[in-house]
């Protein structure tokens, strides 16, 4: 498995996991707690139509003492007190008819309202007759409108064996519920159903009948308050009223009773996938910026790994990655310079070896011909005119024995490897005394500029031989136009050290360096000149930087001008 993967699966257990079990706890909390106060809010509904009907009866009490008062009335006769009951109850809104009926059942009196046909029920007469006690009646309907009511009956004359019987609507009561229901928000679907005593039913808002089982009337009134029971997919809450027997049952689908409750849900787990969303997204962006640099730097160890020294990694962060970046880059430059240094030294040992062969094969029979040189010479100049061609040849020779040997001694000296001989010295009396031995060009002027710098420990002899080459080279440059040779001094903070050292700056106005020469004039057997060995300025650069742990710098414009700056460290008690 990838670093990518394994960094995107734990990002992603660390930030889904944790939130998702929160809001699973959470939802069940919330939606249990919603769910109760749903059902709180119901019983409520239910327990204020209960309350309802009890106020119905209560109203069917008031019209019942009514009625008793006037019956018990002595100052009136009998026709007075019927036509008075009559009179006194038909007024009342809830009373469909009213009526006066003895035994038999015939209309001793009558009131009915407007549409409504008074049809007598014989059973629930028979039953007031044999127990001289109110009884009420089955629910409903009118003819015709189909309006809900119920029949109640009350001995009112027992020495007439009169009875009065009540027609009352229900509407009224339905409607009072309703105005409960409508109190709400979002009950579009819920419905109230009062059941009498006898399994029949009217629910709101469109005053339909039903009719319950025994059964099933029965397991209703074994309902305690607040009890919710699941049925056909609606919620059944019952509550008790005062009246004979009489039930409010409140009854709504599941899906809408509970309809927050589920919008909860959905919305937690749009949140919930959502999360799940951006969680990937960041999971996945935070373990590719963690993966990338570490793959890189993979990349990068690979490279080095078969052998590419040049191989620097980007910064892409700026964490411990980048610096563990910063010392793998560190460590390839260090790799490569080692690997340069390796193969320098390759180059010294073969340089050396084969300076000493020269040394030990060529310098010897050099001399003897040097010597031999000599005589001849001498002989010449014993009659220089007779001898003349003699006397260029022997010039021409010793020219070429001189050039061997400097390349002999420069071969000797950049293949060195005896340790420096260091002293502390005046760096601007000792460049002064070579500028002062060279022989320069009468178009070249010398210039100096030494400021007050304090004393470096140097190897005079190979410092020397640093200052004549570069100051050589000078007058290479200027020797067809002339020109002007500065030498300065100055004490300052190095380029590549960082630390306090001396400059020596030797400056020329002559026909300058191109900068792809100027990158190659360091390296061992490099060349523009039709003579030499190309060792002169490696010479240079080896002993500054590696014999004196300088450095070398060099600034060039064609056709204006080149200056090389030599700086060598100072040591702090020096300062």
């Amino acid at each position: 498995m990838k670093l990518y993967h394994k960094f995107l699966i734990a990002m992603l257990l660390i930030s889904i996991i944790p939130p998702v079990l929160y809001s699973l706890v959470l939802l069940k909390t919330t939606g249990t707690k919603l769910k109760k106060v749903i059902d709180e809010n119901n019983a409520n509904i239910a327990t204020s139509a209960a309350l309802e009907v009890n106020k119905f009866f209560v109203e069917i009490e008031k019209k019942l003492d009514i009625a008793r008062r006037i019956e018990r009335s002595g100052r009136l006769s009998n026709s007075e007190k019927s036509i008075l009951l009559l009179d006194g109850l038909s007024s009342n809104k809830l009373l469909l008819a009213i009526a006066m009926v003895d035994e038999s059942g015939k209309t001793v009196n009558a009131f009915a309202a407007r549409d409504v046909a008074l049809d007598y029920d014989r059973a629930l007469l028979d039953k007031t007759i044999k127990t001289s006690q109110v009884q009420i009646g089955s629910i409903g309907y009118t003819r015709g409108d189909n309006r809900p009511y119920v029949d109640a009956i009350y001995p009112i004359a027992a020495a007439r064996r009169e009875y009065l019987y009540l027609r009352v609507g229900i509407n009224y009561v339905l409607h009072r519920i309703q105005l409960h229901i409508d109190a709400g928000e979002g009950r579009k679907f819920m419905r109230i159903v009062i059941a009498d005593a006898h399994g029949s039913a009217v629910s709101t808002p469109d005053y339909a009948i039903k009719n319950f089982s025994p059964e099933l009337l029965k397991r209703y009134r074994e309902f305690k308050p607040g009890q919710v029971a699941v049925e056909e997919g609606r919620i059944n809450m019952v509550a008790g009223s005062e009246g004979p027997g009489w039930l409010a049952i409140l009854q709504e689908p599941v899906s809408e009773a509970y309809s927050a409750v589920t919008s909860l849900k959905i919305m937690a787990v749009a949140l919930i996938f959502l999360t799940l969303i951006f969680a990937i997204a960041g999971a996945s962006l935070l373990a590719r910026n963690l993966s990338k640099p570490i793959s890189v730097l993979i990349s990068g160890i690979e490279k080095v790994a078969v052998g590419n020294l040049d191989s620097q990694l980007p910064m892409l962060t700026n964490d411990e990655l980048s610096r563990l970046v910063m010392i793998f880059n560190s460590m390839t430059v260090k790799l490569k310079k080692l690997q340069e240094d390796m193969k320098r030294n390759e180059r010294l040992s073969t340089i050396g070896q084969m300076a000493s062969i020269l040394g030990h094969e060529v310098r010897n029979p050099l001399a003897a011909i040097t010597n031999a040189c000599y005589l001849i010479k001498m002989e010449a100049l014993k009659n220089p005119e007779g001898n003349q061609k003699t006397l260029r040849r022997i010039e021409i020779i010793e020219t070429e024995i001189k050039s061997t040997t400097k390349i002999i001694n420069d071969m000797l000296d950049y293949s060195r490897s005896r340790p420096p001989v260091l002293a502390k010295q005046d760096i601007n009396e000792v460049a002064r005394k070579i500028a002062d031995d060279v022989k320069f060009p009468g178009n070249v002027r010398l210039e100096y500029s030494f400021a007050a710098v304090p004393k470096i420990d140097i190897d005079v002899e190979e410092m020397k031989q640093v200052i004549r080459n570069l100051i050589n080279n000078a007058i290479d440059a200027m020797s067809a136009n002339g020109g002007t040779l500065a030498l300065k001094t100055v004490r300052k903070i190095g380029v590549k050290t960082n630390a306090p050292v001396v400059r020596l700056e030797i400056a020329d106005t002559g026909c300058g360096i191109p900068p792809e020469i100027a990158e190659k004039i360091f390296e061992p057997f490099f060349s523009t000149k039709s003579k030499g060995t190309g060792l002169g300025l490696a010479v240079v650069k080896r002993i500054v930087e590696e014999r004196h742990n300088g450095a070398i710098l060099i600034n060039s414009v064609k056709d204006k001008g080149t200056s090389f700056y030599i700086e060598l460290p100072v040591r702090e008690d020096d300062l």
